[in-house]
C-alpha cells in the first residue's frame, strides 16, 4: 500500500490522508475525487474478501473490480455472498423479486477470471442453504425438508427416497428414537 500510494498524485495523497487512509486500513472503502470508489483488502483471495461492498456501495450503479494484482476466481461469488438476504419471514418462503423496487444491492460486471455459470451455480446452493438454515424450526420440518430436496432433486434431473415409518425404526433406529422424542 505504501508503495502505491506514494506513486499518486500530491493531491490524491492528501485526500486518502484526510479519508484517514495515510496508512493500510483493511475493508476500508472510500469515494475518490473523480466519483470512483477504492476498496482495501488485505487478502483479495479470501471468499468474503469484497461480500461487504453490495451493501455498502450506492446501488444505482454496476461496478467493475480492479486490481493492480490479478483478481482470484472466486471475486465475484464473494461479491454474490455478500448479496443474500433472508426475506421468507416476510411473506413467503419462495424468493420473489419485487418488481419495480429499487436493488437491495450493487451489481458486479462478472470479472474476467471468474466463471459466470459456476458462480451463479455455487450462489444457488448457498442461497438455498441459507434459506433452509434460516427459516423458522416450525416452517422447516421433515416434510418441509423433503419438499425441498425433491425440488432441488427435479431441478438436478436426480432421484430421491425415503425412509419413514417401520423402516426407519428397522434401519435407523437412533434417528427413529429422536423423531419419536421430538
Amino acid at each position: 500500500y505504501a508503495d502505491w500510494l506514494a506513486a499518486q498524485s500530491d493531491e490524491r495523497q492528501a485526500y486518502l490522508a484526510a479519508a484517514g487512509l495515510s496508512t493500510f486500513k483493511d475493508d476500508k472503502l472510500v469515494l475518490l475525487p473523480e466519483k470512483r470508489w477504492a476498496f482495501l483488502t488485505k487478502n483479495a483471495s479470501s471468499l468474503f474478501a469484497f461480500s461487504s461492498l453490495p451493501s455498502r456501495l450506492p446501488t444505482d450503479a454496476t461496478y467493475a473490480l480492479e486490481s493492480s494484482l490479478p483478481l482470484p476466481p472466486t471475486a465475484a461469488l464473494s461479491w454474490g455472498l455478500g448479496c443474500y438476504s433472508f426475506d421468507a419471514c416476510k411473506g413467503s418462503l419462495t424468493r420473489k423479486r419485487n418488481e419495480g423496487a429499487p436493488p437491495k444491492f450493487a451489481s458486479l460486471v462478472v470479472p474476467g477470471a471468474c466463471d459466470a455459470t459456476d458462480t451463479a451455480t455455487a450462489l444457488s446452493g448457498t442461497f438455498l442453504c441459507r434459506d433452509l438454515i434460516n427459516a423458522p424450526a416450525a416452517d422447516m420440518g421433515p416434510a418441509e425438508l423433503e419438499s425441498a430436496t425433491r425440488s432441488l432433486a427435479a431441478a438436478c434431473g436426480a432421484s430421491v427416497s425415503t425412509v419413514e415409518g417401520e423402516a426407519l425404526l428397522q434401519g435407523y433406529p437412533q434417528i427413529h428414537a429422536v423423531g419419536r422424542a421430538a
